[in-house]
C-alpha cells in the first residue's frame, strides 16, 4: 500500500506499507510525461509493522524541485527487484496567499462492519461513492478528522471486548502496538480506501476509537494499565497516520496538532485525543502549548481570507440539559463527559472560545470555519458572537459507520437544537444555516462526507458547504443531502 501524506507547494510527503525489504525507488512524473526517479533508504524499525514515510525532495533529492499548482503522478517498487509496492498521484499546492478557487473533502467516523464482522451494504456503496464523488468535485486534498479505525467496534472482534480486555491491558506496549496496527489493516484492506489515500493528499488526527471509545474520560483511563494501553496505540497511530505529516527525523511531539496553508487559506488540525486526561473534577481536553500554538498559528494567519480550525469533537451538538443529565445517568456519565459543554469540560471549552473570539474581534472580514466529525450526523451551523461577529461550524459523520443504538437514535431527536453556546458570562448564539434547494435536511442523518469549496474574489473569499451520501440506486452514485450554498 502506497498513500500521500501533507503535501505543500514545493513538497508532498509519501507513505508505504510493505513486507518487502528496500531500498525502494519512487519515479514522479507530470501529466506531460516529464519522469524523474530516486532510491530511497529503508529506514522502518522492526516494531513499524512495515511503514514508512518520507518527503520528497528533501528524503529523495535526485527527484529535484516540485511545483506549485501541478498534478503529479509517483510509482513505488522495490529497487533490487523492480517489485511494484504501488502508485499514485498527488497535486501540489498554489503559490502561497495565491486566492484561487478550490474544493476539499472532510469525513470521520469509518467502521464499515457488521456486528458480527461482516460487510454492512450501506458502508459498501459509500465506500464505491468515494472516488467518483471527489473525482467529479474536483477536490484537491481530504481531511481525515477522527475514528479512522475503530479498536472497540464491531463487537465481535473488539480489542477491547469483555474477555480480551484483561489480557490487552496487562500486554506490553509492543504488542498492545501490533495489535491496533492489525486493526489499521483490517480497516484499510478495502480497494476504495486505498485509492483514496493513494490519489488525494491527506492530513490525519485521530479521535477515541483510535485508542478506546470516550478515551480520557474514564478516571481508570489515568491508571497505569491503560496508560500503557495509549502508548500502544499512539505508536500504531504514528505509524498509520501521524508520521504522513511529521518531518523525518523529527521525535514525537506530546500532541499531534498540525497546520498547513492552501493559496489564500489556512487549517490548524487540534489534536483532541494526546493530551486528554482528568484532573479532579476538570477534564484536560488539551494541553497549553497546543493552545499556545493555535494562538500562534492564527495570529500569523491574519492575512489569509479563511481560516478553517479542525476540532474533531463539535463543539455545537447537545443542549447544556440533555448533557448535564446523561452525565448523571448509570453508566453513561463519560460518553456524555465527551461533549464540550459537559461540566468537566467547560474550562477547556472557555479558553478554546477565548482565543477564537479575540481573533475574530481582531480580523474583520476573515471567514474562521470550524471543521468536526464524531457524532454521526452531517450539519451545517453559524456561530455569532456578541458584537455580532460569525463562525461557521460544518460537521461531516459518519463515512461508513450505519450502526445505531439507542443512544443515537435519541440523539438524532435533539442533536444540533441548541440556541447558544456558553462562553463564561456570555452567550454564543448558534442557528443551523438553510438549506440551498427544496428537499434538503440539516442536519443530515445518513452515511455522509463533507465537501468544502471556496471561491477565491478580489476583496476575499466566498465559502460553501455540502454534505454528500449515497442510496440504494446505482452504486458509486452521490447525491447532495444539503448544500448550504455560497455564505
Amino acid at each position: 500500500m502506497v498513500a500521500v501524506g501533507a503535501v505543500s507547494d514545493r513538497q508532498a510527503r509519501l507513505w508505504l506499507c510493505t513486507d518487502v525489504s528496500g531500498p525502494f525507488t519512487v519515479e514522479v512524473w507530470t501529466c506531460q510525461g516529464e519522469g524523474r526517479a530516486a532510491v530511497v533508504a529503508d529506514r522502518r524499525p522492526p516494531e513499524a509493522d512495515g511503514t514508512m514515510a518520507f518527503t520528497l525532495p528533501d528524503d529523495a533529492s535526485a527527484i529535484g524541485p516540485l511545483w506549485p499548482a501541478t498534478v503529479y503522478n509517483f510509482r513505488i517498487i522495490v529497487t533490487r527487484t523492480g517489485e511494484p509496492i504501488g502508485e499514485g498521484r498527488f497535486e501540489t499546492a498554489p503559490p502561497e496567499g495565491a486566492r484561487s478557487s478550490f474544493t476539499f473533502a472532510f469525513m470521520s467516523c469509518h467502521q464499515p462492519f457488521h456486528r458480527d464482522g461482516s460487510m454492512h451494504p450501506e458502508a459498501a456503496r459509500m465506500l464505491a461513492t468515494l472516488e467518483p464523488a471527489l473525482e467529479g468535485r474536483g477536490v484537491k486534498y481530504v481531511l481525515c478528522i477522527g475514528d479512522q479505525i475503530y479498536a472497540d467496534a464491531p463487537g465481535a472482534s473488539s480489542l477491547l471486548r469483555p474477555d480480551r480486555e484483561r489480557s490487552l491491558l496487562e500486554a506490553p506496549v509492543n504488542t498492545i502496538r501490533a495489535r491496533y496496527q492489525a486493526r489499521y489493516r483490517q480497516f484499510w484492506a478495502f480497494p476504495e480506501v486505498r485509492r483514496l489515500q493513494a490519489r488525494w493528499p491527506t492530513w490525519y488526527i485521530w479521535d477515541d476509537h483510535e485508542i478506546v471509545n470516550d478515551w480520557g474520560a474514564r478516571r481508570l483511563h489515568q491508571q497505569p494499565a491503560w496508560r500503557r494501553l495509549f502508548e500502544g496505540a499512539r505508536g500504531a497511530f504514528v505509524d498509520y497516520q501521524a508520521s504522513r505529516a511529521l518531518q523525518s527525523g523529527v521525535s514525537q511531539p506530546s500532541a499531534f496538532h498540525q497546520a498547513f496553508g492552501w493559496g489564500a487559506t489556512a487549517t490548524f488540525v487540534m489534536d483532541l485525543s494526546s493530551q486528554r486526561g482528568m484532573r479532579e473534577d476538570e477534564a484536560q481536553v488539551y494541553g497549553d502549548d497546543q493552545l499556545a500554538a493555535l494562538k500562534a498559528f492564527l495570529d500569523a494567519q491574519r492575512g489569509r481570507d479563511v481560516v478553517f480550525v479542525v476540532v474533531s469533537v463539535p463543539l455545537v451538538y447537545l443542549p447544556d440539559w440533555v448533557v448535564a443529565l446523561g452525565e448523571h445517568v448509570p453508566g453513561q456519565g463519560a460518553t456524555f463527559g465527551t461533549r464540550w459543554n459537559a461540566a468537566q469540560n467547560r474550562r477547556a471549552c472557555d479558553r478554546l472560545l477565548d482565543v477564537l473570539w479575540a481573533h475574530q474581534r481582531a480580523v474583520s472580514g476573515q471567514r474562521l470555519v470550524l471543521l468536526s466529525g464524531d457524532v454521526h450526523q452531517g450539519a451545517a451551523l453559524a456561530l455569532r458572537w456578541p458584537d455580532g461577529a460569525l463562525a461557521y461550524q460544518f460537521v461531516s459523520s459518519p463515512v461508513t459507520n450505519a450502526l445505531q443504538g439507542w443512544r443515537e437514535r435519541l440523539a438524532k431527536r435533539l442533536a444540533f437544537s441548541m440556541s447558544h453556546v456558553r462562553h463564561g458570562a456570555e452567550r454564543l448564539a448558534t442557528v443551523r444555516l438553510g438549506c440551498a434547494h427544496p428537499g434538503q435536511r440539516n442536519p443530515v442523518n445518513r452515511l455522509n462526507i463533507g465537501v468544502v469549496s471556496v471561491k477565491g474574489e478580489e476583496d476575499g473569499a466566498a465559502i460553501r458547504f455540502e454534505i454528500l451520501t449515497c442510496d440504494e440506486g446505482e452504486p458509486g452514485v452521490a447525491w447532495v443531502a444539503y448544500d448550504s450554498g455560497w455564505l
